[in-house]
C-alpha cells in the first residue's frame, strides 16, 4: 500500500471513528432513561345479532380489537388516569413548570408515551389479549401508568355495559306495566260481564250446575275469561325475564380481565447503553488505526 492509499484509508478510518463516537456517545451520557412498562388485558368480544350477520367473524374480530385498542387511547380514558394520578402536577414539576400543566398538553405528552397493540397470541377471536406499553422517565411511574389505563379502560367498560343492561331491563319493565295494565282491564270486563249475566262465583269456576240453556248468553264472559287466563300466562313470563334479567346483570362478570399487571422495569429500555459502549469502542479502534496509517504516510 503507497503513501497516497494509506493517507486515504487513514483519513476514511478517522471519518469512521468520529461518525460511530458521535453516534455511540448519546447512549451513554446525553438520553436521558426511558423505562417501558407493559400490562396485559384480555378483552371478551361482544358481537350483536345484526354485526354477526352482515360480516365475516374474522372481519368483526378484526374491528372489535381495533375499536378497542382505539378506545384504551382516547382522551376519556387517558383524562381519567391523567387526574388519577395528578400527572398535571407532577410532570410540571419535572418540567420546572410555575402551574400545572393543562389536561390538553398533559394528554398530549401520555399519548406519545403510550403503545396499544394485539399481544402475542392466536387466534385472537374470542377473547384477545390486548398489551398496553408506557414508557416514562420513572420506572414507577410507567408500570403505575399502564395499570392504570387499564383499570380505567375496565371501570368504563363495565360502566357502559351496567348502562346498557339497566336500559334493557327498563323497557322490558315498561313492557311489565302495560301487560299488568292489560290483566288489570281484562279482570274488570270480566267482573262486570259477570254481574251483568248473573254468573254466580261457582258457576264462574266451573263448580256449579251445566245450564245448556244459558250457555250462549254466557258466552262473552267465558271468553273474556279464557283470554284474561291467556294474558296472565304471557305476563308471568314476561316477569320472569324481567327476574332472570336482572338475576343476569347482578351476576355478570367483566368483559375486561387484567391478566398481567405491569411492574416497575428493572433496567432502561432506552437508551442501549451496551450498543453505546460497542459504537464508542469500535470508534476507538477505527479512530487509532486511522491515525497510524495517517503518521506512517
Amino acid at each position: 500500500m503507497n503513501r497516497i492509499h494509506m493517507r486515504i484509508v487513514g483519513g476514511a478510518l478517522v471519518g469512521l471513528s468520529l461518525l460511530f463516537m458521535t453516534a455511540g456517545a448519546p447512549h451513554l451520557w446525553f438520553v436521558p432513561d426511558v423505562y417501558e412498562a407493559s400490562a396485559r388485558i384480555e378483552v371478551k368480544m361482544v358481537l350483536t345479532g345484526s354485526s354477526a350477520l352482515t360480516s365475516s367473524l374474522s372481519d368483526l374480530a378484526c374491528n372489535y380489537v381495533q375499536g378497542t385498542i382505539e378506545a384504551l387511547q382516547s382522551k376519556s380514558v387517558l383524562n381519567a388516569v391523567i387526574t388519577n394520578l395528578n400527572l398535571n402536577r407532577k410532570w410540571a414539576e419535572r418540567f420546572n413548570k410555575r402551574s400545572e400543566l393543562d389536561l390538553v398538553m398533559t394528554c398530549r405528552l401520555l399519548q406519545k408515551r403510550v403503545e396499544i397493540r394485539l399481544g402475542r397470541r392466536t387466534p385472537f377471536i374470542e377473547n384477545p389479549l390486548i398489551e398496553i406499553r408506557v414508557s416514562s422517565e420513572g420506572k414507577v411511574e410507567a408500570a403505575a401508568i399502564a395499570n392504570e389505563i387499564a383499570t380505567v379502560y375496565r371501570e368504563q367498560r363495565d360502566a357502559q355495559e351496567r348502562d346498557w343492561d339497566a336500559a334493557v331491563i327498563k323497557i322490558l319493565e315498561e313492557e311489565l306495566e302495560r301487560l299488568n295494565q292489560r290483566v288489570m282491564n281484562a279482570e274488570a270486563v270480566g267482573d262486570r260481564l259477570r254481574r251483568e249475566l248473573d254468573i254466580s262465583e261457582e258457576d264462574a269456576n266451573g263448580d256449579g250446575p251445566a245450564k245448556i240453556d244459558k250457555a250462549n248468553q254466557r258466552a262473552p264472559y267465558f271468553l273474556a275469561k279464557r283470554d284474561l287466563e291467556e294474558l296472565k300466562r304471557v305476563r308471568d313470563r314476561w316477569q320472569l325475564t324481567v327476574i332472570r334479567e336482572k338475576i343476569d346483570e347482578a351476576s355478570k362478570p367483566s368483559l375486561v380481565k387484567i391478566v398481567d399487571k405491569a411492574q416497575p422495569p428493572l433496567r432502561p429500555s432506552r437508551p442501549n447503553r451496551p450498543l453505546g459502549f460497542t459504537m464508542l469502542a469500535a470508534g476507538a479502534i477505527f479512530g487509532f488505526i486511522g491515525f497510524w496509517l495517517l503518521k506512517e504516510s
